[in-house]
């Protein structure tokens, strides 16, 4: 039996997707265990179809460990994207020590030598007061990839770097958006090395700081995070990640809320009557809050 995530996409010529290793999405580190992902085997797969969506149940095993992990494969061919999920047991007989993850997304890439591929990133919401040009909503765009580490701010993923990137190969013809959909402290690792001449590139989501212990029969959720390919820039990365929010995440299809901000923006010399213009002109727009 044998299942990966990349045999769901269907854009064959997208110059990522042609590099992404076959693997199970996530990945772990423990005491006495190493190449988590790639000894991993695949022993149950249940496939379930909807109007918009096929959702794969697959069973891991890790042999050496006793760990067994039940994840959700959630394939969205309209936006040629994925939605992953699970939780990780420990079937063994043998305590599992210093665990560290597990690690949402996983995406190992192997580019050719010459190919540096370009990585987009959006600094949060939090500082757009303290200095101008804020950096709230900063886009950087750089030749290359580079760590990250966010939600440092009592655990609140988008208040400095924004827990997604769009990457785009050096043409800029196609590429990948990744995200992780969990509140908390984070880290995206990343390196680019040279290795059996090609450019490794592995692309490591991670909940920062775990450290610990999981005893036979205890498990542990691993968080949900998402993975799709996009033909075109970062432009269109950031749009075909935006449908995905939009079309599979929100799922109801209803308007954004909008919001009163009784605060900025407004002169200091404010009336009631201002607010009431300000609060009619929001509710034009869509659904007062």
């Amino acid at each position: 039996m044998h299942f990966t995530p990349k045999q769901l996409f269907d854009d064959r010529k997208n110059p990522l997707l042609k590099c992404l290793r076959p693997m199970p999405g996530f990945d772990l580190d423990a005491e006495g265990i190493s190449n988590f992902a790639a000894d991993l085997a695949c022993t149950a797969h249940h496939k379930e179809k909807s109007l918009d969506r096929v959702t794969h149940t697959v069973t891991w095993r890790h042999a050496g460990s006793g760990l067994v992990a039940t994840m959700v494969y959630v394939w969205y061919p309209h936006t040629n994207s994925v939605e992953l999920h699970g939780r990780l047991t420990n079937r063994g007989k043998k305590a599992i020590r210093h665990l560290t993850g597990p690690y949402p997304l996983s995406i190992p890439l192997d580019l050719p030598l010459g190919q540096l591929p370009r990585m987009t990133t959006v600094y949060g919401g939090r500082p757009f007061d303290a200095e101008y040009p804020p950096r709230a909503y900063r886009v950087t765009e750089t030749d290359g990839v580079y760590s990250m580490f966010g939600g440092h701010y009592d655990g609140r993923s988008t208040y400095s770097e924004m827990p997604y990137i769009v990457v785009t190969d050096a043409d800029e013809s196609g590429g990948l958006f990744a995200a992780l959909e969990w509140p908390c402290n984070w880290t995206l690792d990343v390196r680019s090395e040279v290795v059996g001449g090609k450019r490794h590139v592995p692309l490591v989501f991670r909940i920062a700081g775990t450290d610990f212990t999981l005893n036979p029969g205890q498990s542990v959720p691993i968080p949900r995070a998402c993975l799709g390919f996009f033909r075109g820039d970062a432009v269109d990365g950031s749009n075909a990640l935006r449908r995905h929010i939009t079309e599979n995440i929100r799922r109801d299809n209803s308007p954004p809320p909008v919001f009163y901000n009784h605060f900025f923006g407004m002169r200091r010399d404010w009336t009631v009557e201002d607010h009431l213009y300000e609060a009619r002109v929001y509710a034009e727009l869509g659904r007062p809050a």
